[in-house]
């Protein structure tokens, strides 16, 4: 380290690791960078309630203030969190903004007959479908639910750390017990989703799906 002037950026006597068999908290992470790069550093330190179920190290949080070019993202309608039922309605209310469908007998009909519904269904769109930023990385079968039981964990994660010299309170227990269930349903909808992903298969996904089984990198 002092051949190449290695600095710490984790602030020392940060708790990093919990034993999974004793209890007991040690700091075996370090983080060590250049001396030029240490001003870059605007936070470096550990984040408790971000720590992963059935995990015994503290996730470590840094912010680096780096120019670095960043690329766009689009931003793209969630149809995956549409509450189908209210769109239903609502696509109702815009449909009877318009005149009743008669027979068609002129060109002009048959363009307004093929135009209105479409405005129809843009309209009720722009009311009830959220837009969202979709990141790269995200997980084709992360649901709301998941990101709501992973916020409560990482709320029951912030309060373990804070009382972690109490190892005989309520929250190591109730902590171990909703990680389990977070791991569980994890697993349950990722083998849902495979197993909807597999009975939804054509000609073109067939390859696909056998590239998932015979390279299975990643989730």
């Amino acid at each position: 380290m002092a051949d190449y002037d290695l600095q710490m950026a984790l602030p020392k006597d940060k708790p990093m690791l919990q034993s999974t068999s004793s209890g007991n908290w040690t700091r075996p992470d370090n983080i060590f960078c250049t001396l030029h790069t240490l001003d870059t550093f605007t936070i470096c330190n550990t984040a408790p309630r971000c720590q992963l179920p059935c995990t015994d190290h503290i996730p470590i949080y840094s912010t680096l203030d780096l120019n670095i070019p960043q690329s766009t993202t689009t931003t793209t309608f969630n149809y995956h969190d549409v509450e189908w039922d209210e769109f239903h309605g609502r696509l109702l209310i815009h449909l009877s903004e318009y005149p009743e469908l008669t027979a068609i007998t002129t060109e002009e009909q048959f363009q307004i007959a093929a135009v209105n519904p479409n405005n129809a269904l843009k309209c009720t769109i722009e009311d009830k479908v959220l837009k969202t930023k979709r990141s790269l990385h995200a997980k084709r079968w992360w649901t709301k639910e998941l990101s709501q039981m992973l916020k409560h964990k990482n709320k029951l994660s912030a309060q373990l750390y804070k009382l972690r010299g109490l190892p005989d309170h309520p929250i190591h227990e109730e902590h171990r017990h909703y990680c389990n269930i977070v791991t569980e349903a994890i697993h349950k909808t990722k083998q849902e989703h495979w197993i909807t992903f597999l009975k939804e298969l054509d000609q073109q996904s067939i390859y696909m799906a056998n590239r998932y089984v015979t390279n299975p990198i990643g989730d």
